[in-house]
């Protein structure tokens, strides 16, 4: 028994130095983004609905928040950016709740996560993004740092909004939306019509 235990520690720890590494191989290199149309909305749904599995004690609540929300990124990011700020809320808040919303703004999409943890002391704001610096005990204090960086590649940021409760933004541009939408709102025939006009 004391055999199978040792051996569930020892292959949990690997795991563990195996995200790890990978979190820092992630931060210390260039994001390469392959950016494709997706849809936010339901990005954050279904990271919400894992982000509950991974974390049992945690309250998520989803919403609200516009049904669909399309944007240009790079949907493997976007999902990490949003793993870090759900795992970082999930873990403060212990068994209190965890708030996540989205909207869509003049410009912008921006998915809020608030949590009814501890909040953050003031004399710890300014290194919150900063590598490797973590108030949680066995933390890497990679997840905020490496959630910025991404979120910077994609011409957005992630911040903190308020310490108390903590409650953090990541915001995305939708400039790149017109890309999507001009194809999809002319038809053949209103092109025509344009091509009559010259």
């Amino acid at each position: 028994e004391k055999i199978r235990a040792l051996g569930t520690k020892v292959r949990q720890e690997g795991r563990d130095l195996a995200a790890l590494l990978e979190r820092f191989l992630a931060f210390a290199g260039s994001p390469d983004l392959r950016r494709k149309p997706v849809d936010l909305a339901g990005i954050v749904r279904e990271e919400a609905r894992l982000a509950q599995e991974r974390h049992p004690r945690a309250r998520i609540t989803v919403g609200p928040g516009p049904e669909s929300l399309g944007l240009e990124g790079d949907e493997a990011a976007l999902r990490s950016v949003l793993r870090n700020l759900l795992d970082n809320a999930a873990q403060f808040a212990g068994e209190g709740p965890v708030a996540l919303r989205w909207s869509r703004n003049p410009g912008q999409a921006a998915v809020e996560v608030e949590d009814g943890g501890p909040g953050i002391a003031s004399q710890d704001e300014a290194g919150l993004f900063r590598p490797f610096f973590s108030k949680r005990p066995g933390g890497t204090g990679l997840g905020l740092a490496l959630a910025r960086k991404l979120a910077r590649a994609h011409g957005g940021d992630v911040v903190l909004e308020t310490r108390k409760p903590a409650l953090f933004r990541f915001t995305l541009p939708l400039i790149l939306l017109m890309w999507i939408w001009i194809p999809l709102s002319l038809s053949w025939a209103g092109l025509s019509e344009l091509k009559g006009l010259n």
